[in-house]
C-alpha cells in the first residue's frame, strides 16, 4: 500500500502546508488508509515508542472503543525520500464538546479505557521541527477547536526543549504536573527486582508457587506468537468474565465491541510476533493470563485475569511478576511500562516512575487565550502551575 503524498500542486483535502512541512488532518478511519505504510515506518523509528499508537492498535480502538470524534494530525515533510514524502509525526486527539472545564470545543490527548500511552509519534531525525509544526497546528486561529489539552510521558523526565520554549515565550500556555505512571528502565536485573519486593514478599511468591504444585503439574509460558490466537483470546475473556469484573459488568467479553477489539489487537501483534502474553496453567488448565504487547524496545502491560478459585495462590500476581522477569531476561527490551499510577498495586512491581506533564495550549484567538490566561493565573494561586520553573530550568541549561 503507498504511502500518501502531499501534492505540490493542489493540496488535497485535510492537508495544510507549514513551511517545508505539510500536515494532514484525518478524521474518519477510511482517510488512513493511504498512509498506512508510512505510519508504520514512523513507528518503528519513534524515539518513544508507544504501542497505543501503532496502527495495531489504535485502528481497532477507534473502531470498537472511542465513540468520541477524533483528529490524527500526520506531518510530513515535504522534501522527497526514497519511500515517498516522510511522516515525521503522529498525534492524535479526540474532539471534546464545550462542558465545564472547558466552555468550548476542545482537544485532547488521545486516552481511554484501554489506550494509555500519551507521546506522540516523532521522528528523532526531525524532532524540533517536527514540535515546532505541530505547536503551531494545534494553535492556529483557523483550527474549529479552542484550545489542547496536550498531555506527555517524556522518558527523559522533561518535556521536549521546542516546548519549553513556546511555554517561555508564550504567556497564555499553561503547565503543570500530571499522573506518575509505574514502569521499568534498564539497566535493571531480576536480583534487583527481588530486592525491591523485599525478603518477605519474595517468599510469599515462591510459597505460592510450591502450594499450587501441590495441585497438580505448574506450567508459566510466555507467549510470543500464538498458534491460535483467537482461541487464546477466547480463554482470557472467559477467565475474566468468571471473576469479579464480570459481576460488575467490566469484563471485555461483557460487550461485544470491547471483546471484537481484543480479538483484532491480538491478531494484528500475533502476525508480527508483538504479543508478550504469559499463561499459567496447573495440570494444563489456565488459571491466569497476563496480557502485554511489545513496540521497539519498549513492553507494555494490559490486562491481567485469573481463576478467583485459586485467589489465595495470588495467580494473578505470580502471571504480573513472571511478565517482569521475561521482561528483564529479553536483552532486546529496555523499558516496561505498566499502564497504572504509581499507587495501583501493579506499582509494587514495576518499581520506577514516569511522571506525566499536562500543557493547555490556546488557539491565537481571543476567547482561548484570555481562558487560558485565567486558567495560568488560578493555577499559580493554587501554586501547581510550574511553566516558570520549567522555563528556569531550561534557561539554565543554555548558558
Amino acid at each position: 500500500m503507498a504511502s500518501q503524498e502531499p501534492d505540490q500542486t493542489s493540496d488535497p483535502p485535510g492537508y495544510a502546508r507549514y513551511g517545508r512541512y505539510g500536515v494532514f488532518t484525518i478524521e474518519r478511519l477510511t482517510q488512513l488508509e493511504p498512509h498506512i505504510d508510512a505510519w508504520s515506518r514512523l513507528v518503528s523509528s519513534a524515539s518513544s515508542p508507544n504501542v497505543y499508537y501503532t496502527p495495531e492498535f489504535l485502528i481497532p480502538n477507534l473502531e470498537h472503543v472511542e465513540r468520541r470524534p477524533f483528529v490524527l494530525l500526520l506531518i510530513y515533510e515535504e522534501a522527497p525520500a526514497e519511500n515517498g514524502h516522510t511522516l515525521v509525526a503522529f498525534a492524535p486527539f479526540t474532539v471534546n464538546a464545550p462542558n465545564r472545564r472547558r466552555p468550548f470545543v476542545h482537544l485532547e490527548t488521545l486516552t481511554n479505557k484501554y489506550a494509555f500511552g500519551v507521546n506522540p509519534l516523532i521522528d528523532p531525525r526531525h524532532a524540533d521541527a517536527a514540535w515546532h509544526v505541530l505547536l503551531q497546528v494545534l494553535q492556529d486561529p483557523a483550527q474549529p477547536w479552542q484550545l489542547t489539552d496536550l498531555e506527555l510521558e517524556p522518558e527523559s523526565g522533561e518535556p521536549p526543549a521546542v516546548l519549553v520554549e513556546e511555554l517561555a515565550a508564550t504567556r497564555t500556555i499553561v503547565c503543570w504536573r500530571g499522573s506518575a505512571r509505574a514502569w521499568l528502565h534498564k539497566p535493571f536485573t531480576f536480583g534487583e527486582l527481588v530486592r525491591s519486593l523485599g525478603g518477605k514478599a519474595w517468599r510469599n511468591h515462591l510459597r505460592r508457587l510450591k502450594q499450587l504444585a501441590e495441585h497438580g503439574e505448574v506450567e508459566l509460558k510466555l507467549h510470543r506468537r500464538c498458534e491460535d490466537v483467537d482461541a487464546f483470546v477466547d480463554d482470557f475473556l472467559a477467565l475474566e468474565l468468571s471473576g469479579w469484573k464480570g459481576s460488575r459488568g467490566t469484563a471485555m467479553a461483557s460487550t461485544k465491541r470491547d471483546a471484537d477489539f481484543l480479538h483484532h489487537v491480538a491478531r494484528n501483534f500475533n502476525a508480527k510476533a508483538g504479543l508478550f502474553y504469559i499463561e499459567l496453567r496447573v495440570d494444563g488448565r489456565t488459571v491466569a493470563v497476563s496480557l502485554a504487547h511489545t513496540q521497539g524496545t519498549a513492553m507494555f502491560a494490559f490486562k491481567i485475569a485469573y481463576d478467583e478459585a485459586l485467589s489465595r495462590f495470588s495467580p494473578g500476581v505470580i502471571v504480573a511478576i513472571e511478565t517482569i522477569h521475561r521482561f528483564i531476561q529479553d536483552a532486546h527490551l529496555t523499558t516496561g511500562h505498566s499502564g497504572t499510577s504509581v499507587d495501583s498495586w501493579a506499582g509494587r512491581y514495576f518499581v520506577g516512575t514516569l511522571e506525566s506533564y499536562n500543557f493547555c495550549l490556546p488557539t491565537r484567538r481571543p476567547l482561548a487565550l484570555a481562558f487560558s490566561w485565567t486558567l495560568k493565573m488560578l493555577r499559580r494561586l493554587r501554586r501547581v502551575e510550574i511553566g516558570r520553573e520549567l522555563a528556569a530550568r531550561h534557561r539554565e541549561s543554555l548558558e
